[in-house]
């Protein structure tokens, strides 16, 4: 034996992967260490051995095929193309998946055939759960990009990614780094994000993004990224779930300007407004007052917030506060109205009408209250009814003097020639007329009183 082949023979002795020289007829004329302990004939060795023995029965006149036509035309080959049929078999009858090389060695007159086994069953069982996880994946209403960890190049999207992005699968993967999604994310940007996953200190990653979509306008995105511990689909990779929330922003978007716009109304409104807690109905704390209702009750925004609603009504009215506090904080009505007195620091009193509305939410009972001074309107009410009555009784004063008037006025019309009758007739005349002018210096008098 020459140096070249000892030191060949004594490679192939020492090598991990099982090998195994098989002479025409399909006899193992030799086999490896590796090969011996793969088939589990360690103690006798493989020497001598029919190749079908390591092979399952089924697969023999499958193998009796393949193995003549491969000494037909003898070179080497990798056997892959029918993964399914290389199973090998072990002394005690179990199975293993293998992956088969083959080449040909040539000595002594005749072709032999080196085959390299190995046993991949671990590796096809990896393959299997990565194809479970892709298929889990693929059903994943959100979008999934997986990307390698240190290029962060996508190797994998799931078809909400390709609808989200607006690209096609082989677009995504052919060298889109997971960054360029985002056009305001660079490179160093997503690869600090992603610091803490990639060195341990944190099992998830999430932070909120904007991503490019081709043909239509940005979306905003969610962005949550873990790590598997087992390597996935041959390659360390990253998993990140982008959840769309555009129509979230958008709907939180036009919730801040309601509330702007509420608050706006709110705090400008001309009439008084607050909104009150119901949580303890015997207190109904203010929760926020405007400018307006802190002006009629003579008293600073921030000190009417975090007072008691219900302390701010006269002594005599707070339990009827009290009362309806509770009715809207039970829900046994949602709106309550009527006309209420408030007590100002300087002693004042100021009537207001109260519509107050509860707010149920899932969290709070709360009520949102409209106070409109009455105070200037009963004033006007009051003046009109003065006036009213100053009319009425003017009315009756002009019918009553002009009555009495006209029949002083008959009476001197049918008074007689004589001077005697003449002088009693103007004498009650005069009298009457006396009484007319008491009447109407007494109605005067008395109007002028009630100004007073």
């Amino acid at each position: 034996m020459s140096l070249t082949d000892a030191v060949a023979r004594a490679h192939m002795e020492g090598a991990t992967d099982a090998m195994v020289v098989v002479n025409q007829t399909g006899t193992i004329s030799w086999a490896n260490r590796a090969a011996a302990e793969l088939f589990g004939f360690r103690d006798t060795g493989l020497a001598g051995k029919d190749l079908n023995d390591l092979i399952p029965s089924r697969f023999h006149g499958e193998h009796l095929r393949v193995h003549a036509q491969y000494m037909a035309d003898p070179r080497p080959r990798f056997m892959g193309d029918r993964p399914d049929s290389l199973v090998g078999k072990r002394k005690d009858g179990t199975e293993f998946a293998a992956e088969i090389s083959l080449g040909s060695v040539t000595g002594e007159g005749h072709t032999s055939v080196l085959a390299v086994i190995r046993d991949i069953t671990s590796l096809r069982s990896e393959q299997s759960e990565a194809d479970a996880i892709r298929a889990s994946l693929d059903s994943v209403g959100e979008a999934v990009y997986m990307l390698e960890v240190g290029s962060l190049e996508l190797c994998y999207v799931n078809d909400a990614a390709v609808r989200l992005s607006g690209l096609s699968a082989a677009e995504l993967l052919g060298g889109i780094r997971f960054d360029e999604l985002a056009p305001g994310l660079g490179r160093s940007d997503l690869e600090g994000i992603l610091a803490p996953l990639l060195v341990g200190e944190r099992s998830l990653v999430t932070y909120d993004s904007v991503h490019r979509r081709e043909g239509s306008q940005d979306r905003h995105v969610e962005v949550m990224v873990q790590r598997p511990n087992a390597r996935t689909l041959g390659k360390e990779c990253l998993v990140a779930l982008v959840r769309d929330t555009t129509e979230r922003q958008q709907q939180l978007q036009r919730l801040a300007a309601s509330e702007r716009a509420f608050r706006s109304a709110f705090e400008d409104a001309p009439v008084g407004m607050a909104i009150t807690d119901l949580a303890d109905p015997s207190t109904r704390q203010i929760l926020a007052a405007n400018e307006s209702l802190a002006t009629m009750l003579g008293r600073e925004v921030g000190d009417l917030t975090g007072r008691a609603f219900n302390d701010l009504a006269v002594p005599e009215e707070r339990e009827s506060a009290v009362e309806a506090a509770q009715g809207l904080a039970t829900g046994r009505f949602d709106l309550h109205r009527g006309q209420e007195r408030f007590l100002r620091p300087d002693g004042s009193v100021v009537t207001a009408h109260v519509s107050a509305t509860a707010l149920h939410t899932d969290d709070a009972r709360r009520a949102l209250s409209h106070i409109v001074d009455m105070s200037r309107m009963l004033s006007v009410e009051s003046r009109l009814a003065r006036v009213e009555e100053r009319e009425r009784i003017a009315a009756e004063l002009q019918d009553s003097v002009i009555q009495r008037l006209f029949v002083a006025g008959m009476r001197l019309q049918g008074a007689g020639d004589k001077p005697a009758e003449l002088r009693a007739t103007m004498e009650d005349v005069v009298s009457e007329i006396d009484a007319c002018i008491a009447l109407t210096r007494d109605t005067i008098f008395n109007l002028e009183s009630r100004r007073g």
